[in-house]
């Protein structure tokens, strides 16, 4: 199956650099940039909008995102029979927001360490345990606040992260998300154990924390992802704008975190073990956005401060078209409309 993705434009978010291209791609990858419309399955025609590297969702809770924004505000909990239609609702929102990689923690199995100030030393020798059985990297919430950092401290008399240390979990290469209040002792411990971050910038802003220290982790050579947590709001356009707002207005410094800095930050694809680029080779997965005229002549710049979810014309996966302007085009997935009729009923 060939495909053929013409008029494209195409953004390296490593230079900022742009080029215009036509798209081939041969059964999900990326044959050529410069492809014929000669003996081609399909053609589309993609009149000169930006292409980039999809967005990742690294972290998300789903079910606890409708709870939390939806069920509960009407004194309803979601049941059993309706979180397939909270995760598809959540799907929805991903790929209208051009996230096509999605680590919904509420279906994939994966372990996530919270409220460890609640937790006793054979609770936590229990869950170190489980999570080397199972061989999947542990997502731990860590340090997003001072009280339950300072409840940790008083419980067993040491850092958090130090706690985690003696328990083993740090053996395990864990996802920190948050560390949202984590000190530079805390943070070079972290380091020297190869975790990695996910920082949720919706969520954080809705709750009223602290923004995580985004410079210290980048200047330690942390990888760092973004994710939307338990937020209901996805826009990744919203997500780089706030990165860069809170951690120029945190160190005073208009320079300290630039917009290509965001924009690698929500394309990135390290804390869920793959790269995500646009290359002969790879997989044929992006987002096309809207290339209006802008008046910055940085292409970065014009992405974080100018354009939002409503600019992302196509989602693209392995060379599936999964959302087309606004219409969602993947197979076994039910209408947005249906979706919606089946959550309030």
């Amino acid at each position: 199956m060939t495909k053929l993705f013409r008029n494209a434009k195409i953004v390296d978010v490593e230079n900022g650099e742009i080029f215009d291209a036509n798209i081939l791609v041969e059964n999900g990858r990326i044959k050529s940039f410069e492809g014929q419309e000669k003996s081609v399955d399909e053609t589309i025609d993609l009149q000169g909008n930006y292409v980039l590297p999809a967005f990742v969702n690294s972290f998300m809770n789903s079910v606890e995102a409708g709870k939390e924004n939806y069920f509960r505000e009407n004194g309803k909990v979601v049941d059993e029979s309706a979180e397939k239609d909270v995760q598809n609702l959540f799907l929805v929102k991903n790929l209208l927001a051009g996230a096509v990689f999605i680590n919904d923690i509420s279906k994939t199995g994966v372990t996530v360490v919270d409220e460890i100030e609640n937790k006793n030393e054979k609770e936590l020798s229990a869950l170190s345990m489980q999570i080397a059985k199972g061989g999947k990297r542990p997502f731990i919430k860590l340090g997003q606040d001072l009280m339950s950092l300072g409840s940790v401290g008083k419980q067993f008399e040491k850092s958090a992260v130090l706690v985690l240390e003696d328990f083993g979990f740090l053996d395990r290469k864990p996802v920190i998300v948050g560390g949202n209040c984590l000190e530079k002792d805390d943070l070079e411990t972290l380091k020297s154990y190869a975790c990695d971050f996910v920082v949720l910038p919706s969520e954080d802003g809705k709750v009223g924390r602290r923004q995580t220290n985004l410079v210290s982790l980048l200047r330690k050579d942390l990888q760092v992802c973004v994710g939307s947590g338990n937020s209901a709001e996805i826009d990744f356009f919203a997500f780089m704008r706030q990165m860069v707002m809170s951690m120029r207005c945190m160190f005073e410094d208009g320079s300290c975190m630039s917009e290509r800095d965001a924009l690698k930050l929500a394309t990135s694809g390290a804390v869920l073990g793959f790269e995500n680029r646009l290359e002969v080779g790879e997989t044929a997965t992006f987002v096309v956005v809207s290339a209006r005229e802008s008046l910055y002549d940085d292409i970065f710049k014009t992405l974080v401060w100018e354009r939002s979810k409503n600019d992302v014309l196509m989602s693209v996966k392995e060379g599936e078209v999964l959302q087309k302007n606004g219409e969602i085009l993947m197979k076994n997935l039910p209408s947005y409309g249906t979706i919606i009729k089946n959550l309030k009923q």
